[in-house]
């Protein structure tokens, strides 16, 4: 089974479409599934993301040979292109550093997990930056070993918010390496 927490609808409606996930019927968060993938809608933040990681998780107890991705959008360094796909390798919160294992050929990233939006001017000490990446991490953890982290840019520490079809273009080009990443052992 793979599991994929996002925070936003509108960054997992290319997964949702692409593999034909359909809604379930649970009052708390918004879950689409198939046969072999779990996809749950967060909300945005750390805490919303470990609170729905843990919900996830706790009530199908993922296996071994389980993957558990957070898959979504991140702010980047004016130097990184705007709609590039990374592999997160180290998570910065609150001054401390965590290394996740890395299993994809993409390229890698450090990510600042914040609890607020990082606009123009903010001193960025990673290449990436977003609100729920520590929180999916911590929850995920507790029940599998097999993570993975996919960002993909969307702005340089912009406040302007994409349009849905602006976000569905950022991903769609990449979901041949996500699809690959996704079945990978």
């Amino acid at each position: 089974m793979i599991y994929i927490i996002s925070a936003l609808k509108a960054e997992a409606n290319f997964l949702i479409e692409h593999f034909k996930l359909l809604k379930t019927d649970d009052k708390r968060f918004l879950i689409y599934q198939n046969s072999d993938i779990k996809l749950i809608i967060s909300g945005i933040s750390k805490l919303n993301s470990a609170i729905a990681t843990t919900y996830l998780l706790s009530k199908s107890l993922p296996t071994k040979s389980d993957k558990v991705i957070n898959i979504g959008l991140a702010g980047a360094r004016s130097d990184i292109n705007l709609g590039e796909l990374f592999e997160v390798e180290k998570i910065i919160n609150d001054s401390k550093v965590y290394h996740l294992k890395t299993t994809t050929k993409l390229k890698k990233a450090s990510i600042s997990c914040l609890d607020h939006v990082a606009t123009k001017g903010y001193n960025l000490k990673s290449d990436l930056v977003d609100m729920e990446s520590f929180g999916f991490y911590k929850a995920s953890k507790i029940f599998s070993k097999n993570i993975v982290i996919l960002k993909v840019v969307s702005d340089h520490l912009s406040d302007k918010i994409l349009s849905n079809q602006n976000i569905d273009q950022l991903f769609l080009k990449h979901i041949k390496s996500i699809e690959d990443i996704m079945w990978i052992k």
